[in-house]
Formats: C-alpha cells, sequence, structure tokens
C-alpha cells in the first residue's frame, strides 16, 4: 500500500508529528525524500 498520500494529508491536517513522520520512514512505510516533502509543504 502506498501510505505516502494518507500519512501527508493527516499531517497536514494535524493528526501527526514530526515525530510520527520519522517514526513512518523507520517502519519503511515513507521515504526519507516523501518525509522532507510532507514536513517541508506543511
Amino acid at each position: 500500500m502506498n501510505w505516502y498520500p494518507h500519512i501527508k494529508q493527516y499531517y497536514k491536517q494535524g493528526f501527526y508529528t514530526e515525530a510520527n513522520i520519522q517514526v513512518f520512514v523507520a517502519a519503511g512505510w515513507i521515504t526519507t525524500e516523501q518525509a522532507d516533502d510532507i514536513i517541508g509543504s506543511a
């Protein structure tokens, strides 16, 4: 499953923090580049 669009949307809505995003990277759900995009675009 492609988690990126879901995680990005939830981050923008305030459900996830930057720390949560890093957990998703560590779990392999998104890439470091995707995490940078999510955090940078908020």
